[in-house]
């Protein structure tokens, strides 16, 4: 679960689509709006290839969001998105407006039937969250 970064920032509000469908609004002290989506690590598409390493080097990597999701947040005048991959440890940002502009995104359908709007996985601002906090399972290899 995300709690805001600084003092100043707030949430604005919750939008949900379905029951695991749901992005949180979030408003810094200047009032720029941005979404904060949680997703999966499969959710990331990866075109016909069978590993992600492979399709980011091919340049058939993208990552999607709902669509109905991105045109409730245009109606309360949210600017930037930020997706956030706890697998991975990964926060990608990018405009908005790149998932509406025709050249930059394209329209697919999730394993789930849901309607998504990808954009390729190099218009992202990538940041690393670090390396897991939680505890990890003791291996035998660990404990000889």
């Amino acid at each position: 679960m995300l709690r805001p970064i600084s003092k100043g920032m707030k949430r604005a509000g919750l939008l949900k689509v379905a029951p695991r469908v749901q992005g949180k609004i979030m408003e810094t002290e200047s009032g720029t709006r941005f979404i904060v989506i949680e997703q999966r690590g499969r959710d990331i598409w990866r075109g016909k290839s069978k590993s992600l390493s492979e399709a980011i080097e091919k340049g058939e990597a993208g990552i999607g969001v709902d669509k109905v999701l991105l045109m409730r947040a245009m109606n309360h005048e949210v600017t930037t998105v930020m997706i956030v991959v706890e697998e991975q440890r990964r926060i990608f940002l990018t405009p908005i407006a790149d998932f509406f502009d025709e050249e930059l995104s394209r329209v697919r359908a999730n394993y789930q039937g849901r309607a998504h709007r990808i954009v390729s996985y190099e218009r992202f601002t990538k940041k690393y969250l670090g390396p897991n906090l939680q505890k990890r399972k003791r291996t035998a290899r660990q404990t000889a």
